[in-house]
């Protein structure tokens, strides 16, 4: 047999997953079948394997759909907000040049909930549900990013960082970092743990993974926004509101402060979320023998050091947010795409009626399509970040009608809201409630890669299957 395997007893329980993450503690991983981080070589691109790929699979969160990537190319999913600067579109490139084999089913907003074929809203939304294991021809290979929106980064970044909901905010900054560290707590990480174990024994058990010994799953963590080390952002705020002509907003950021205490546990939540992911990876490699090239089943590929200076409130950065930086590979708000080449990609052109029309809802913030009584609910079904940002804005605005938007974001909010009023009004689609899906992507990119990012990703895949003989000929 090319397997020893003891995961049979693990996929027969899917209906006691509530009590299994109670009470099922985890096993410790077989030293044996270790993952191995291999340093990011930012001097060197790795070539993509020469093997012939019959086709793979991309599935995961916004970090897989790659949102806001490339946006003046025609995405090939809208709802799902999949640009093609994305890394599962970047492997495709060179491994499947007519791309009718890759199943790229990766979606914005995506949570383990909605992945997991043996949990509700499955079968519906499911993408393991989604995926077909023979289309033309098994998949070489499937790639996963999971997790980021079960820690609520969202509402760590709202809180922390934007204040979408400016001065009546829901939680602060203080509570929602407490609230990701007790997600992340050894007890309360068990069930979160548990889930991404089922993802991916169901991805292997669907394949099937008995017969198709070759098939891997790689899997990517995520990177640390912010440079921790500086004392420039200190005093700054990315916060999108300032004053109010109603008074009822200080005449000041509506924002906390990125002081160096903020960001080093900011930081240090994605550090504990890779480690989360790498921990379940060893548990899972531990059932079932090396492959044929002595590697394992799962691969994790942590990119964070290649983003080493390449994250907000870097070194010599005069401001932030800094717009014009094209080395930070993290969106801003409304803020334009670029690659490691240099080129820049912005949205489509503002329709020509949007741009001589004079702004109905006073500043150019563009909220005033949404209601404030009933995005929310949608936005959390959804798990948008673009949906959440916006509701909590049109909420704000609600409260108080004479709220600002602080400067380095007017211009960007005027134009992006614009697009999506301007498509609003071109709807029939004229319920309330039914105008969350023309978000712009504007904010839902926020805080994501860039599309220098993913390549950064892309070459970080390409050195850990180089290191672990994936793919080989």
């Amino acid at each position: 047999m090319i397997f020893t395997t003891i995961i049979t007893p693990i996929l027969l329980l899917p209906d006691q997953i509530a009590a299994l993450a109670l009470s099922v503690p985890s096993k410790p991983p077989d030293n044996n079948h270790q993952h191995v981080i291999f340093p990011y070589n930012n001097n060197h691109r790795h070539s993509p394997p020469k093997a012939h790929i019959p086709g793979f699979i991309s599935l995961g969160d916004s970090y897989s759909a790659g949102i806001g990537t490339r946006p003046d190319l025609p995405s090939p999913s809208s709802p799902c907000r999949q640009g093609l600067g994305a890394y599962p579109y970047l492997l495709a490139s060179p491994l499947l040049p007519n791309r009718t084999s890759h199943q790229w089913l990766s979606c914005t907003g995506a949570t383990t909930l909605d992945l997991l074929s043996s949990l509700p809203p499955s079968p519906d939304s499911s993408q393991i549900d989604a995926f077909n294991p023979s289309s033309p021809v098994v998949p070489a290979f499937a790639t996963l990013s999971i997790g980021g929106n079960d820690l609520d980064f969202f509402s760590l970044l709202n809180a922390c960082v934007f204040r979408f909901y400016g001065p009546f905010p829901s939680e602060s900054c203080d509570d929602a970092l407490r609230k990701v560290e007790d997600i992340l707590s050894n007890q309360n990480s068990q069930k979160l743990k548990l889930r991404i174990r089922l993802i991916l024994l169901e991805i292997l058990d669907k394949i099937p993974w008995e017969y198709h010994p070759d098939f891997f799953i790689t899997v990517t963590g995520y990177a640390r926004f912010f440079n921790e080390n500086t004392t420039e952002c200190d005093d700054v705020s990315f916060g999108v509101w300032t004053s109010s002509t109603s008074g009822l907003l200080p005449k000041k950021t509506a924002g906390t402060k990125l002081t160096q205490s903020t960001r080093q546990k900011m930081n240090s939540f994605v550090l504990k979320a890779n480690t989360l992911l790498s921990s379940v990876i060893d548990e899972v490699n531990a059932s079932f023998s090396l492959g044929r090239n002595n590697n394992p089943k799962i691969v994790f590929v942590d990119y964070d050091l290649s983003f080493s200076g390449h994250r907000f409130c870097e070194p010599g950065v005069a401001k932030e947010p800094d717009y014009d930086r094209a080395d930070t590979w993290f969106f801003l708000p409304g803020g334009k795409d670029v690659d490691q080449a240099g080129n820049v990609y912005s949205s489509s052109t503002t329709p020509k009626e949007e741009e001589d029309e004079d702004d109905e809802y006073g500043d150019g913030d563009g909220v005033g399509y949404i209601d404030p009584d009933r995005c929310w609910e949608d936005a959390l079904e959804n798990g948008d970040w673009g949906e959440k940002a916006l509701c909590l804005m049109a909420k704000a605005k609600k409260e108080d009608p004479g709220l600002k938007l602080i400067k380095h974001c007017r211009h960007h909010c005027q134009q992006e809201n614009k697009k999506g009023r301007a498509v609003w009004r071109s709807t029939r689609k004229r319920k309330p409630g039914d105008s969350m899906w023309l978000t712009p992507t504007y904010y839902g990119k926020t805080f994501h890669p860039r599309s220098a990012g993913h390549e950064a990703i892309r070459d970080n895949i390409f050195q850990v299957w180089e290191e672990h003989g994936y793919l080989r000929t």
